[in-house]
């Protein structure tokens, strides 16, 4: 069964409420104010039954100046618009006004009723016919069916019914296999059943049971009941308007202008980028730096605007901008927006949300602004390489870029790999990144790993975890080696155990390293088996102390020399000098004292002491109460 949100729009008191009761026999005017003063305070809702098998959900919205806020909430969920002019006063500020809000939300589909045609006259009728006509001439409206009536007599109500189910039959039914997300415009609390939310379903659907988000808290609730139009339901999807009962929430908690949605279907963030146009009637231009009011949904706050690159933007004119929050907000890309000028508070124009992280600093490079222009044309290919582009490396599930980018799992994969088959992005062990990310990544290595070689042109290339934390320190072991790999095998990066090199790398021992390797070589050889401490070797080599602190640090690695203690490295030959003497005095018997083997190896009790704790941690002897014996 298709869902339709019919919206109702124009000037106060050109008998919108009236002609919602004439089409439905609902008066949404519920409140004892809007009894008292005739007048539309809150938005109302009622079912228009349009078919057996067709009922629309009316949505009838306020018409005064001064309540422009609750038209805007209750106009971002409309499917279709019954735009309403009174014959007898005709367009007016209001009228100007809602028509310039459906435009820059993009509802360009509906039908104009020209109300009130009882207290004209016929000429007077056609007179104003042709001027709505003119009025809505390259607007949105412009093809929509113009239906004259009166909701007093009835008169042309049939033929408005019949324009309504022609606008409702050849309209596309909203997508339902999107992450559900609905706009709260209402919120109360019910007698043995708490916390309950009302808002029009935007995209997706629910069920009793569900687990869903609050925005912009991000805040766990559980669906207890759902119903629509009072009627208990089992679901709700996209393009009705409902009732959700919550628990896990106190009703103080919620306000109208929240977000109940998928968890992770939206993302909380205090600024954008957007591609914001000003209405060629706006009184004023909006500067940079200035403030505006910012309506998206059913929620409205105040926005500072940047204007990178230029100092206004005019009316009539379209052109990126920054808006950075009082508050923080949940968006999406695609999100569609109302700004009014900050005061006097009018509207002034609206957009497009483009990214929800922009990248720091106000200027925006040519990259960057040309990338901004292929989201403006909101393509599938673009959403999804704004959901990777928003964070300089974010490596993300498709299903993660699906909830994004506003896509199915399914057609968010289809696209990846498409855009995969251009070279627009690469897969990392089930994680996507961009193109341009990836690039990054690949100029990131290349300048730590040439810093590195500068640094240590003697060792064999960068430990991989230490390279990892410098590179890539948010993303896990398998993806650092499918990311390594990747790069072996495009750019020729070496990988040798632990060790990552630059291509071509290759370890050179020039004649004054290898003057300083024989340095070495010679000081330890004489110390034998009673070495000095490390600092007190390199520090003998004075203004060379850091070239043989690298010379120093080879020769470890290549086993030349051997740590027995900290700061305390012996030559090899010299350890198997002293492991032969060792076993020589192990021969005549078997358990022998700390006394016996320091005679053995003609060394101090202390110098004794280090060689023997060595010795047991490699294996060779162990302890047997106060004494000694060989390995088995």
């Amino acid at each position: 069964m298709k869902h339709f949100i019919l919206g109702t729009a124009g000037h106060v008191d050109h008998g919108k409420t009236a002609l919602v009761r004439a089409l439905t026999g609902v008066d949404t005017d519920t409140l004892p104010e809007e009894k008292r003063r005739g007048l539309t305070i809150e938005n109302g809702f009622a079912p228009l039954p349009l078919a057996d098998d067709l009922t629309v959900s009316m949505v009838d919205v306020p018409g005064h100046e001064a309540l422009i806020g609750h038209m805007l909430a209750g106009a971002s969920g409309m499917d279709g618009v019954l735009f309403v002019i009174a014959a007898d006063e005709g367009v007016m500020p209001q009228t100007r006004e809602h028509l310039d809000i459906l435009t820059l939300l993009g509802i360009t589909r509906g039908v104009v009723a020209l109300t009130k045609i009882d207290r004209v006259s016929r000429e007077t009728l056609a007179q104003r016919q042709e001027t709505v006509c003119r009025f809505l001439k390259g607007a949105g409206l412009e093809q929509a069916p113009l239906c004259p009536v009166s909701a007093v007599t009835g008169e042309g109500l049939d033929a408005l019914r019949t324009a309504l189910l022609e606008l409702v039959g050849s309209s596309s039914a909203r997508r339902d296999d999107l992450p559900f997300r609905l706009a709260v415009d209402r919120v109360f609390s019910v007698d043995g059943q708490g916390t309950v939310v009302t808002g029009t379903v935007a995209q997706g659907s629910t069920t009793a049971g569900e687990t869903l988000w609050l925005y912009p808290r991000e805040q766990p609730v559980r669906v207890r009941g759902l119903e629509h139009h009072g009627l208990p339901q089992q679901r709700l999807w996209a393009g009705m308007r409902g009732g959700v009962n919550l628990s896990g929430v106190e009703k103080k908690e919620i306000k109208r202008g929240d977000t109940l949605a998928a968890p992770h279907a939206l993302t909380v963030t205090e600024e954008v980028e957007v591609q914001l146009t000003l209405l060629p009637h706006a009184p004023y231009p909006v500067r940079h730096n200035s403030r505006l009011h910012f309506h998206s949904g059913a929620g409205k706050q105040v926005c500072q605007v940047l204007l990178p690159g230029r100092k206004h933007l005019e009316p009539g004119e379209t052109g990126f901008a920054r808006l950075r929050f009082a508050q923080p907000a949940a968006l999406a890309a695609g999100d569609r927006f109302v700004v009014r000028f900050f005061s006097p508070v009018v509207t002034m124009g609206g957009g497009t949300v483009l990214t929800l992280q922009p990248p720091s600093g106000h200027k925006m490079t040519p990259d960057h602004l040309r990338t901004l222009e292929v989201l403006a044309r909101g393509s599938e290919e673009a959403r999804v390489l704004a959901a990777l582009e928003q964070g300089k490396t974010r490596l993300l599930k498709a299903d993660q870029l699906a909830r994004e980018a506003g896509l199915t799992t399914e057609r968010c994969t289809a696209v990846l790999e498409m855009l995969s088959r251009r070279g627009q992005t690469v897969q990392l062990a089930g994680r996507w990144l961009s193109a341009g990310q990836y690039q990054m990544l690949w100029q990131r290595t290349k300048e730590i790993l040439s810093d590195y070689h500068r640094r240590e042109p003697l060792w064999p290339g960068m430990d991989r975890q230490t390279l990892r934390a410098q590179v890539l320190s948010h993303g896990s072991g398998r993806i650092w080696s499918a990311l390594l790999t990747l790069f072996a095998r495009e750019y020729g990066l070496s990988l040798s155990g632990e060790w990552v090199a630059l291509p071509g790398f290759t370890v050179t021992w020039t004649p004054e390293y290898d003057a300083l390797r024989r340095l070495l070589r010679e000081r330890y050889d004489r110390a034998g088996l009673t070495p000095p401490d490390q600092d007190e070797v390199l520090d003998a080599f004075g203004r060379q102390r850091e070239k043989a602190a690298r010379v120093f640090r080879r020769m470890a690695l290549d086993g030349e020399l051997v740590s027995i203690a900290p700061g305390l490295w012996v030559r090899p030959h010299c350890l198997a000098r002293g492991a032969r003497l060792l076993k020589g005095r192990f021969a005549r018997q078997t358990v022998c004292t700390l006394g016996e083997l320091r005679d053995a190896l003609g060394l101090s009790r202390r110098e004794t002491l280090v060689l023997l704790e060595y010795w047991d941690r490699i294996g060779l002897t162990r302890r047997v109460g106060e004494g000694r014996m060989l390995s088995d």
